[in-house]
């Protein structure tokens, strides 16, 4: 299906511009979050309060608790294509693989503390 032709909420024009009809739908849609949040009542109590009452991390009070075992990400490292660079500077995998002992186990680490306080 083509959209040939498209009315602008605000102004009640229609255009058939093809250039414009993309802009239009960005338009309309970036608007309709912050719509219905202006709609929403006011909150009583901020988010923290039911955290702090649980006693719990964010992750831990829902359904499942991930853990990642450094085992997991060594598993992960090792399956890493050999010939591709990864991350912004175009780290090489040689190198991530040959450290993977040391690796797998820091991230580990920074992974499960994520999980845990929900960052």
């Amino acid at each position: 299906m083509t959209i040939n032709s498209l009315k602008q909420s605000h102004t009640n024009i229609t255009t058939n511009l093809k250039s414009r009809i993309p802009n239009i739908l960005n338009e309309n849609f970036t608007g309709i979050g912050p719509s219905l949040a202006n709609k929403l009542p006011p909150f009583e109590k901020h988010f923290t309060e039911y955290l702090d009452k649980l006693k719990k991390s964010p992750v831990s009070s829902f359904f499942f608790t991930p853990i990642l075992s450094p085992k997991e990400i060594k598993l992960e490292i090792l399956s890493m294509p050999q010939n591709k660079s990864y991350g912004f500077h175009s780290f090489p995998v040689s190198i991530i693989k040959y450290a993977n002992e040391i690796l797998s186990e820091v991230l580990s680490n920074i992974f499960n503390k994520s999980f845990e306080l929900g960052t």
